[in-house]
């Protein structure tokens, strides 16, 4: 049976979370939505991700959140055996500074301004889907937490 594609965003502003994970469950994904970065609880403690399949396909994140910045989490992520690729990662901000772009570009994966730009947004996630192999594993969502909605 095929897995349905799932999607994290994490924002700590609720209507842009609220926006972004409709948007998600409109393409078709399971769309999680947590207010700050302790969803990566592993990172956040130095120990990296202990588990053996990623925990989505795609993660949204918003850059300029306590207690972690979006753009500190995905260092984070490179560091730390994050099995979501980081071009399947894209991280949001209305205020980027040319050295947080020079940090995304490091990073290689995807930046968007806010307001949103949707058909930029649903052109870059067509082409991830793209890339998404139909068999691969994710994680029990149950393993998963800290989530305000899961859809």
């Amino acid at each position: 049976m095929k897995q349905k594609l799932r999607a994290i965003v994490i924002d700590d502003m609720e209507l842009c979370r609220d926006l972004l994970g409709e948007i998600m469950t409109d393409r078709g994904y399971q769309a999680l939505t947590f207010p700050d970065v302790t969803v990566c609880s592993h990172f956040l403690n130095d120990t990296g991700c202990t588990r053996s399949t990623a925990c989505a396909d795609i993660l949204l994140l918003d850059n300029r959140m306590s207690p972690l910045k979006g753009l500190d989490l995905l260092e984070l992520h490179r560091c730390g055996n994050c099995h979501i690729p980081l071009t399947s990662k894209a991280i949001f901000s209305g205020s980027w500074t040319a050295a947080e772009l020079k940090r995304v570009e490091q990073l290689g994966c995807q930046f968007f301004h806010k307001p949103y730009d949707f058909e930029e947004l649903s052109l870059w996630l067509s082409q991830q889907e793209k890339s998404i192999r139909s068999d691969r594993e994710l994680v029990n969502v149950d393993d998963i937490r800290g989530g305000d909605r899961a859809s």
